[in-house]
């Protein structure tokens, strides 16, 4: 297979951005570090939503991407 994609998730103040392979993982992982920064009980988060990708135009403008298949 060729590349994958990979989901980045970013901040001014972060000092290391989260880069996961799947949407959840990427999302999860930022859940995690909040969770454990607040002493809270983890929770699990919906990754696909929080990227956008529920949303039609989201995957056909992806779909249209150099390279994209």
């Amino acid at each position: 297979g060729g590349e994958q994609p990979s989901f980045r998730i970013s901040a001014r103040d972060m000092e290391q951005p989260i880069i996961a392979s799947s949407p959840s993982s990427a999302w999860n992982a930022l859940a995690a570090r909040v969770t454990d920064y607040l002493g809270k009980p983890r929770t699990v988060v919906n990754g696909p939503k929080y990227f956008g990708l529920q949303y039609p135009v989201v995957a056909f403008l992806i779909g249209k991407l150099p390279g994209a298949k």
